[in-house]
Formats: C-alpha cells, structure tokens, sequence
C-alpha cells in the first residue's frame, strides 16, 4: 500500500520524485475530465480535486491543471521523513464534510445545483449528491448500478483509450464533445 511504501522516505526525495512523475506523465489523462476541467476554467468555474491521494502530490498535479482547491491526504512529516501516519483520515470517510468545510468560507458563493461532481466509486455518491450534475467517470460497479437507478440525475461515462461511451448521449462522438455537452447543461 501507499503508506507501507512511502513510510521513512525523504519528504524532499518524495515530491521530487512526484514533480518528475507528473511533469512526464502528468499529460497523459483521460482525455474526457481533461476536457471538462479545462472547459469550467476557461467559464470561470470553481475547479475542486478531493481524493484520497497524498495532498503533497495533488498539490502538483492541481498546479499542473489550474485546480483551485484540492482535498487530499495530509501525510505528516516529522524530521523530513513521512510518518506513515496521516492527520486528515476522515477524508477518507466523510468526503461530503470536508468537501463542504473547504468551500465553507471562501468569498466566492458556490450553485451546488448548477455544478458537476464526477466520481468513480460508490462511496462518492454521498459527496456527489450535493450537486445537481452527476457523472459516474469509469464506475466500479456499485457506482455504475447506483448511476442507472438514477439516471435523471447521474450521466455515466467510460473511457478506454480515446474511446468515450456515454450511453444517454449516443449522438456525442468525442470526448471533447461530451465535455461541451456537459458545460452546456449548467
């Protein structure tokens, strides 16, 4: 697991490591939620990451993508090595909390109604469901069963490749297209 493997490893060595990763790879994302973030950023949208990846490297990867918040794990580092011990772990129980707690505050007024929540598992819906537009983004199966029970309210996307499937949109061919589709419904 994440924590066994960076327990003790150098806080400095690590995000070096991570800046390499991302500088190299960070480009090679699925194509559709690229899309989306950057269609939101150039409307002015509030862009928001909240995942259970280590905050050190969401960090990066947020400044990569213009992110405007992001809500990751926050990994405590004591004499410039991990501890394998994490200060935040509800954010791996109550997304909807801290979610709701990182915007609680800020000087810009939030339309949960007339934004998007993309998620890929099932413990996602709590926090998705804040949001008037759902995407169920290559769900695992609880998610995908969960999506399709409320499809009036969750649209479900896969990607492979450069391949999007998008069964209530069939007309959509690329992802790019998709991506505008959903700008268009806010």
């Amino acid at each position: 697991s994440w924590m066994k493997t960076i327990t003790a490893m150098n806080y400095a060595h690590a995000i070096r490591i991570a800046e390499e990763l991302i500088r190299d790879e960070g480009y090679d994302n699925f194509i559709f939620p690229s899309n989306l973030v950057r269609l939101a950023k150039m409307n002015q949208f509030i862009v928001v990451a909240l995942s259970r990846c280590p905050s050190f490297i969401l960090e990066i990867y947020g400044k990569m993508f213009y992110f405007d918040h992001i809500l990751g794990a926050e990994w405590i580092v004591s004499d410039g090595l991990f501890s394998g011990i994490v200060s935040n772990p509800g954010i791996f129980e109550d997304k909807k909390n801290q979610l709701i707690d990182c915007l609680r505050g800020r000087t810009y007024r939030i339309d949960f109604e007339g934004s998007i929540s993309i998620g890929d598992t099932q413990k996602d819906t709590e926090w998705m469901d804040l949001f008037g537009h759902r995407i169920a983004f290559n769900p695992d199966a609880p998610l995908l069963v969960h999506a399709r029970d409320n499809l009036m309210s969750y649209t479900v996307v896969h990607e492979h490749k450069d391949v999007v499937i998008c069964p209530q949109h069939e007309d959509i061919v690329s992802p790019q297209e998709l991506a505008q589709y959903c700008m268009s419904i806010l």
